[in-house]
Order: C-alpha cells, then sequence, then structure tokens
C-alpha cells in the first residue's frame, strides 16, 4: 500500500486514492507584515484562549474585512 492510497482489501477494492486534505489546509502561503507589539499579544492570547492557530485568526480577520469592505 502507498500513502496515497487507502487500505480498502476489506472490501476487495485497493485501488481508491486516499482523500485528499482540505482545501484551506493546503493553499497557505507565507505572508509576513508588521503590526503593533500589542496587537500581536491580543491575537496570540484570543487564539490561545480559543483553541485555535493565529494563522486562523489573522486569515479569519483579513476575510471578514476584506468582504465587508470589497
Amino acid at each position: 500500500m502507498t500513502p496515497d492510497h487507502q487500505d480498502n482489501s476489506e472490501q476487495g477494492d485497493t485501488s481508491m486514492p486516499a482523500p485528499a486534505p482540505p482545501q484551506a489546509e493546503t493553499d497557505f502561503v507565507p505572508f509576513s507584515t508588521r503590526v503593533r507589539q500589542q496587537t500581536r499579544r491580543d491575537v496570540k492570547a484570543f487564539a490561545g484562549s480559543h483553541g485555535l492557530r493565529v494563522q486562523d485568526v489573522v486569515e479569519t480577520a483579513l476575510r471578514e474585512y476584506l468582504d465587508r469592505n470589497a
């Protein structure tokens, strides 16, 4: 069995590819900017207290801002 195929031998089918990771996990690219120190602290604290990653908080905030102001 290769890493890109599921083990479906119990069903008799070993040719089914494994499901692709969610698109949102594969299309992230590096993005760098500068923010005030307090903003960084607030984002990290918010992410941590809500069980989120900083990149998810930033992505959501930017998407919402762009959607509202498009």
